[in-house]
């Protein structure tokens, strides 16, 4: 488990926006078991994941996972938002499967570059 780890934040049920990393909400390897909508509490609206590098696969893994339990467990999530930096720089980040699946899901799948 990394040290910088805290685990979910189910439990901040007014929560609307949250910008951070994938190591912090999930810990470290073998996170794509955890899935990314238990931790978010169901206020969540915008969410941005920034300064992590995965593969693709756990990336895809990670949106996957949020698309087939939105509407039970982030029903209000409308933005999902990937910075550029998040990607090994092997990875291709279009992926427009992912982006059609998200919006017919209701929410809109981002990547864009480090701010």
């Amino acid at each position: 488990m990394d040290q910088n780890y805290i685990g979910g934040l189910r439990a901040f049920e007014v929560l609307k926006r949250i910008k951070t990393n994938v190591i912090v909400l999930l810990g470290g390897r073998g996170f794509s078991r955890k899935s990314l909508a238990q931790m978010l509490p169901m206020s969540i609206e915008d969410v941005t994941i920034q300064d992590d590098k995965i593969s693709r696969q756990e990336y895809r893994s990670l949106v996957l996972n949020l698309l087939s339990v939105k509407h039970r467990s982030v029903p209000n999530l409308n933005l999902l938002s990937f910075q550029e930096s998040f990607f090994n720089a092997s990875v291709v980040i279009t992926d427009d499967y992912l982006e059609k699946m998200c919006k017919r899901t209701g929410f809109t799948l981002v990547v864009s570059e480090d701010v």
